[in-house]
């Protein structure tokens, strides 16, 4: 990474990158750091506590008198000092490497001019554990999106709705009733039933059948009388239409091949 170093006011101003890039450290005399800042040593993990734009810490080493290497700063990820006929002489080190950070904090360190310099890295997210959630980087800062919908989550028969994990956002999406006198919803996210009114219309007449009703949850549907003539040419028994022999005074559907004996029973 190439970069031109410049001293204004007691901060290095580096030049030539791109993007939003943030100096932490640099060592040297020329003033005290803002507050907040954070120096970095050749041994340690630069933290990604600086993530405003611009210089958050940075001095200049030269013109410092020095008798020995402890007058100067000390020595940093990006830069070793060294004391050299009275004056403390920077060395820039590990230019362009990047270094160690806490992953998932949507940033990437790397050693420019000597200086440490934290730059947004999209790539460098981290999962938030949530599967109703889509992980990213905005500014420099992860991101957790409300998404996944449908996905499997939480407790059985639970998906990921509108970044909830929930039975259902919607009656459609539960277990329904036994008949139409039994309605699913869905109530904060949970799924029940709930009886229907009772009298409500709950099935369409038959051949054989009446129009039923709903009673404590259950569709009535009362059965035509016996031996009403079903779809053209059949016979009503017990709600059912019977196209073979009738037995029992009209109440019995006789099977494939019997017959009714002067008994009223169905006969091989």
């Amino acid at each position: 990474v190439g970069a031109a170093a410049a001293t204004l006011g007691g901060c290095t101003l580096v030049a030539g990158l791109g993007g939003d890039h943030h100096l932490v450290g640099g060592g040297g005399a020329g003033g005290e750091a803002p507050t907040g800042s954070t120096t970095a040593t050749s041994s340690e993990v630069v933290s990604s506590a600086a993530t405003s734009t611009g210089v958050v810490s940075s001095t200049a080493a030269g013109n410092v008198n020095c008798t020995t290497k402890s007058d100067c700063p000390p020595d940093g990820a990006c830069a070793t000092y060294a004391c050299a006929q009275g004056q403390c002489t920077e060395m820039i080190s590990n230019e362009g490497m990047t270094l160690p950070d806490p992953a998932g904090n949507c940033e990437k360190t790397t050693c420019v001019g000597g200086h440490v310099v934290l730059s947004d890295d999209n790539a460098d997210f981290a999962d938030d554990g949530d599967p109703c959630t889509v992980e990213g980087c905005s500014s420099g800062a992860p991101t957790h999106v409300a998404g996944n919908d449908g996905a499997v989550c939480g407790p059985a028969g639970h998906h990921c709705f509108a970044g909830q994990c929930l039975e259902c956002a919607d009656p459609s999406q539960c277990p329904q009733g036994a008949d139409s006198c039994v309605a699913a919803t869905c109530t904060g996210g949970v799924c029940g039933l709930v009886n229907q009114a009772d009298g409500a219309s709950c099935a369409a007449a038959t051949a054989c059948k009446n129009a039923g009703t709903c009673s404590a949850g259950v569709c009535n549907q009362p059965s035509k009388s016996n031996g009403i003539t079903c779809n053209g040419s059949g016979t009503c028994v017990s709600g059912g239409c019977c196209f073979l022999t009738v037995c029992g005074n009209g109440t019995v559907c006789c099977a494939v091949g019997q017959y009714c004996s002067p008994g009223q029973q169905c006969k091989p």
